[in-house]
């Protein structure tokens, strides 16, 4: 029986055993599944292309951005907007403690006008 976890034992030159606790519990169930896979179809053939389509995930989701950050983790483009985000909602928080406060002295005006309209 052929098992993924023996195929990463004979070749760690093309996946580093350098894995977490999620890698580790996906190379398990694909483990089960290539068991299975084997018991099902009785071809070796079949196997090594799942091996090969599991291999190219990997190399897929191992892609790191300039910072270091896999590739599939969250986009640079939407850390950028969302950082653009917040720096807008900051500006305009500002100008509506402005406008409030502008808001607040024209009706502290309003207030004297309207008293001293009345004492004439």
């Amino acid at each position: 029986m052929i098992s993924l976890l023996g195929i990463l034992q004979t070749d760690t030159t093309s996946i580093p055993l350098q894995l977490g606790v999620g890698g580790i519990f996906a190379l398990l169930v694909i483990d089960r599944v290539l068991q299975f896979i084997s018991r099902k179809k009785n071809g070796v053939a079949d196997l090594q292309e799942v091996a090969r389509q599991v291999n190219d995930l990997w190399v897929w989701h191992n892609k790191e951005d300039d910072e270091g950050v896999k590739i599939w983790y969250m986009r640079k483009s939407l850390e950028t907007a969302i950082v653009r985000l917040a720096d807008n909602i900051e500006v305009q928080t500002e100008l509506l403690r402005v406008l409030h406060e502008d808001h607040k002295d024209s009706y502290r005006s309003l207030g004297r006008i309207e008293a001293h309209i009345a004492k004439e």
